[in-house]
């Protein structure tokens, strides 16, 4: 695709385009699938968004240009703007010439801090793979300035993120990534009552192991998330581990309760007290 007369040339009569509202085509999206639901919601200089209908669920898809002569500040706001039309997920991709190791730049200017700090207040999640190839390669050098966000609702659903390194005819290279869409099972949560916990193991399990860790390294959002899922996942192993082990009760007995059962368990301990 390309420009004649400021005209985007080059994309095929069945497929849908959208673009910003600025004069030179820099923010767009194209709708290959004919049978995919899509509609444009919000179109400014620096930002089209679009929702696109998947499975019963309306996803906010926006694409983002900010020039680096222009104050950052002006597009965030009309991200902003947009992320306030209703939607079930969000997933925003752009090229914020802003840098930050955040998403593996070797350096942190201020827009990068900033789109950090915007990241952080809308409760976005930067889809940015670790360690990845610059996403902008040119006669100025290499960089890391194109970033891909989304929300909660999306984060578990889009994998295999990447920066291409197939020739393009731009010097940003492409970045690919997989939205899995299919219907998912919702795992059914286990919640473990103190009731059904010798507390004495349970004690005994949580400071052979999360008493034992050092002071964890919190240095940005990711390490945090990390540490919190550790924290979790430990403290679950610690309960399956201090479980009372219930005898299952005879339905020939129905006067024979569980409450009686955990006192016949607890017998023996206090008898050793």
């Amino acid at each position: 695709m390309y420009e004649i007369d400021e005209r985007p040339v080059g994309v095929s009569a069945h497929l849908k385009l959208y673009q910003s509202k600025r004069e030179k085509l820099k923010a767009g999206i194209i709708v290959f699938n004919p049978r995919t639901q899509a509609m444009k919601v919000f179109s400014s200089a620096n930002v089209i968004g679009v929702t696109i209908q998947l499975r019963k669920r309306s996803i906010l898809i926006m694409s983002v240009y900010c020039p680096p002569s222009e104050n950052l500040e002006l597009t965030l706001q009309q991200i902003d703007q947009c992320l306030s039309i209703p939607h079930d997920g969000t997933i925003i991709a752009g090229d914020f010439n802003a840098k930050s190791p955040v998403w593996s730049s070797t350096i942190e200017d201020d827009r990068g801090k900033e789109l950090v700090d915007f990241a952080l207040s809308q409760r976005l999640a930067i889809v940015n793979e670790e360690n990845s190839p610059p996403t902008f390669d040119g006669s100025r050098g290499a960089s890391w300035i194109d970033v891909t966000l989304c929300d909660a609702p999306m984060i578990e659903h889009i994998f295999k993120w990447q920066v291409d390194m197939e020739p393009t005819s731009s010097d940003h290279n492409s970045i690919s990534f997989s939205l899995y869409t299919d219907k998912t099972s919702v795992p059914k949560k286990t919640r473990t009552k103190l009731e059904n916990l010798y507390l004495g193991t349970f004690r005994s399990e949580l400071a052979n192991t999360i008493g034992r860790w050092p002071p964890p390294s919190l240095y940005d959002a990711h390490s945090i998330d990390q540490e919190i899922e550790r924290l979790v996942t430990n403290i679950a192993e610690c309960c399956r581990g201090s479980r009372l082990k219930l005898t299952p009760l005879n339905k020939r007995e129905p006067w024979w309760t569980q409450k009686l059962e955990v006192m016949r368990s607890d017998a023996p301990r206090a008898q050793r007290k």
